[in-house]
């Protein structure tokens, strides 16, 4: 039998207070020339957004009954086909990144851009957006790669020390944005199946008489069986091709040798 499922998953986001983010830092960090700097980012108040995907696929499934059956005797087989859905909620946590863009006028003199200016001029310098890099990790990238970089790094190390340098640069890179999001897994129209199997039942001699008189040749075939009852036709987009078969165990192979 084919059975086909189908789910679909709706994270949603929210925050119910004011969120907002702040990179702070001081000690005039060359590249960007002021006393005092930082970079805010704030979600409002009740502000939400939901993302939702899902997929349908289908799959074959046999179920499967094994069982001795003493001879002449009856076993009643039920196959139970249900629908099921569910909704499971959960909780989870995701990191922000961002992407930061810095647009001011330099320092006269001891700024940090290639070239060092002398005539104040406005510059808009970007961080994040190229390379699959964030904001965070396109700074760290510029520093370890200078030469990449619109930025005098080794002049900036010089100026203010590799470890200051290097620490306000650690505290922006490795600093994380964390927020809490709910959503709902949502299994639609899936399907799912049980066997149950009652006690063997001697045949009585009615029994036994009126089966053969009804399979004539056939009850000589070994195991019989019929469906008592239950609707077999496919049920769009959610089960076909329901089948039943009966067969006995293949016999084990002899040990003994076929020549003696």
């Amino acid at each position: 039998m084919a059975l086909t499922v189908s789910w679909s998953k709706a994270d949603k986001i929210s925050v119910s207070g004011k969120v907002t983010m702040t990179n702070k830092w001081t000690g005039g960090l060359p590249l960007i020339g002021g006393a005092e700097t930082s970079v805010a980012v704030e979600i409002a108040s009740g502000a939400d957004w939901t993302t939702t995907n899902g997929t349908s696929s289908t799959t074959s499934q046999t179920a499967e009954y094994r069982a001795v059956l003493p001879p002449k005797s009856k076993r009643m087989i039920t196959l139970t086909l249900f629908e099921q859905k569910a909704n499971i909620p959960y909780t989870s946590k995701m990191f922000l990144t961002y992407e930061a863009e810095l647009y001011n006028f330099l320092r006269y003199s001891d700024n940090a851009l290639n070239g060092h200016p002398s005539n104040r001029p406005y510059y808009l310098s970007k961080f994040g957006g190229k390379d699959g890099l964030n904001g965070a990790q396109d700074l760290l990238s510029q520093y370890l790669n200078p030469a990449t970089s619109r930025w005098d790094w080794p002049w900036a190390t010089n100026q203010y020390s590799r470890g200051t340098i290097e620490h306000y640069i650690g505290s922006i890179a490795k600093r994380k944005f964390k927020q809490q999001f709910t959503g709902v897994f949502t299994a639609v129209d899936s399907t799912a199946y049980i066997i149950t199997a009652g006690p063997a039942q001697p045949l009585t001699a009615q029994a036994l008489t009126a089966r053969s008189a009804s399979l004539g040749a056939a009850a000589s075939a070994g195991i019989q069986y019929r469906v008592v009852s239950g609707d077999l036709k496919d049920v769009p987009g959610k089960l076909k091709n329901l089948r039943f078969s009966v067969g006995k165990p293949q016999s084990a192979p002899s040990a003994a040798p076929p020549l003696r």
